[in-house]
């Protein structure tokens, strides 16, 4: 049974328009055409004005530039948002590490936005829970530090002194 397709994207809408385009002009007698000439005009790839198909042939290539330098500013942004997420999970595990040293004080979770008796780092599987949490950690240090006064100890790459 035959059927009609209908282009879903517009590299296929390009390639329609473009085939309509050639038919046309490869079509000698008049009654044969599929398109008036009012369409073909908008389709016509000579004169002035821009004709609708030129535009949108222009418009599909500046997309693809756009796309292709998205491409690599999203393998950046992946990048970047996988070491920060590695080291906000990072600080929370060493953070853990220091409260059972006895380093830290297991309240001292609570600048950080976790509960006392967090055994688990906050979740990360997003941009905005990782952001999120990374915030904290900055919003933390700084109140913990103005909590603790002289006595504050920076959570930063920590040893143990007492294994020196």
């Amino acid at each position: 049974m035959p059927y009609r397709r209908l282009p879903n994207t517009y590299a296929a809408v390009l390639r329609t328009l473009k085939t309509a385009r050639d038919k046309y002009k490869n079509t000698p007698n008049v009654p044969d055409r599929a398109i008036t000439a009012e369409q073909f005009a908008k389709l016509t790839d000579t004169g002035s004005p821009e004709s609708f198909l030129t535009k949108f042939e222009r418009e599909c290539s500046e997309v693809d530039v756009a796309l292709a330098s998205q491409g690599a500013l999203t393998t950046e942004l992946s990048q970047k948002a996988a070491r920060a997420t590695m080291c906000v999970s990072h600080f929370h595990q060493v953070f853990d590490l220091a409260v059972a040293r006895g380093d830290f004080a297991a309240s001292a979770r609570r600048f950080y936005g976790r509960d006392i008796t967090a055994t688990e780092i906050p979740p990360l599987g997003t941009y905005d829970q990782m952001e999120e949490e990374a915030q904290k950690i900055v919003n933390g240090e700084l109140a913990r530090a103005g909590a603790e006064g002289a006595g504050h100890v920076a959570m930063s790459l920590r040893y143990s002194s007492r294994f020196v």
